[in-house]
């Protein structure tokens, strides 16, 4: 049995719904994440440097352990107060910059639809 090219590439309804844009809710969620994400990995960062347990560094700053797992996790966000514990206890401070950025939302009317080449690809070579 030979697949059609536009057959064997179509994208279900589903993945398609990934590129499409979202509200302006979700991409202040996903965004919130996203900033929570990069302060954790310097955090991560720095535990390693000092082979650091999570467990040890829930105890050093007075939270739980599955507070800690959560914030990694993603499950809960950082907050300024925890973001300043942090930076007493490694002794650092954030840096804070603007930086312009490009939408990355998809528009339907920017994706280009697939060929209407409907050769088989056994037969292209």
């Amino acid at each position: 049995m030979t697949m059609k090219f536009n057959e064997k590439y179509k994208v279900s309804p589903g993945f398609e719904a990934l590129f499409e844009s979202t509200t302006d809710s979700e991409h202040i969620e996903q965004n919130a994440k996203n900033m929570s994400a990069r302060f954790l990995s310097e955090i991560e960062r720095l535990c390693d440097e000092r082979k650091l347990l999570k467990k040890n560094l829930a105890k050093e700053l007075g939270v739980s352990a599955s507070y800690i797992t959560q914030l990694f996790r993603g499950d809960k966000l950082l907050n300024f107060t925890f973001l300043s514990k942090l930076e007493l206890y490694f002794k650092i401070s954030f840096s804070i910059a603007a930086h312009p950025v490009q939408s990355l939302k998809v528009k339907r009317s920017n994706v280009l639809p697939l060929p209407d080449n409907t050769r088989s690809v056994s037969s292209a070579k």
